[in-house]
């Protein structure tokens, strides 16, 4: 079991051992810690499970590098999502009073959870959230949306809402589907890990309709949504050399060879 788990700063280009602790007040000694961004690195939070308890306390890194508690292990916020660059926002995840979830949003810059103003009320469908071991991005912000992933009788649901809560169409997905992974590609693009009883996990591409400008084939009954259908093999975990550039790539999950077919 691992225990005392903390933070720590590494300046890319110097020794271990110069790395310094950032984060390690506020943890339990059970703490399981798991970190996020947007995708410019300018706000950073971290979210620590106490063991695997369900409770969690989350913290936001200031610009001046220090490191701000947001919430604690009683206020019942089991996740913490950064907003874009552009936007002074945090998005929270929040079971108080609300078991089956609902969305908060707080300032990035003055994180007050008791400011908090709740953008998305709890519904019939429960609202999901990762735990320290993946990184599934239940909540995910782009651009203009906030996608949110559900569970509704047991299907999942990608609910979709402008970023003051107003509610947007779905994601139009095959019927009967779990969702294991959404990620952003690019400004609105995502790639959603799709499986149901009768198919295995897939990669579909999706653009809401007024961003697509590449034809892809519909998907579902849905033909106002552009979709691409991408087997598992089309993405992988990669760390190591690029053998056509010569060139170290940090680990990521990345779309690879884009050997598609549009389903009609």
């Amino acid at each position: 079991m691992l225990k005392n788990q903390k933070v720590f700063e590494h300046i890319l280009g110097t020794s271990q051992t110069e790395d310094r602790v950032v984060l390690d007040k506020g943890l339990t000694q059970l703490a399981q810690i798991a970190l996020d961004s947007d995708p410019t690195s300018k706000w950073i939070v971290a979210s620590a499970e106490d063991g695997d308890g369900g409770k969690y306390a989350n913290f936001l890194r200031l610009p001046d590098g220090s490191w701000q508690q947001v919430s604690t292990y009683s206020d019942e916020v089991v996740a913490i999502t950064p907003g874009t660059a552009e936007e002074d926002v945090l998005y929270l995840t929040s079971l108080k009073n609300a078991p089956r979830g609902k969305i908060l949003e707080i300032s990035a810059k003055t994180p007050v959870l008791a400011e908090a103003k709740t953008i998305i009320p709890e519904g019939t469908a429960s609202i999901e959230h990762d735990d320290p071991g993946s990184d599934s991005h239940r909540v995910l912000v782009t651009k203009d949306r906030l996608y949110v992933t559900t569970i509704d009788g047991g299907p999942n649901r990608v609910q979709v809402y402008d970023h003051k809560g107003r509610p947007l169409p779905d994601v139009p997905l095959p019927p009967v589907s779990g969702i294991s992974e959404v990620t952003g590609l690019g400004a609105e693009a995502l790639a959603i890990q799709v499986s149901s009883f009768l198919t295995p996990p897939a990669y579909l591409t999706y653009q809401p309709p007024e961003c697509s400008t590449r034809g892809y084939g519909t998907f579902a009954a849905s033909k106002r949504h552009s979709f691409q259908l991408c087997s598992r093999q089309d993405f992988c975990d990669f760390e190591g050399w690029d053998q056509d550039s010569n060139e170290h790539h940090p680990p990521a999950r990345i779309p690879h060879g884009w050997n598609c077919s549009n389903p009609r």
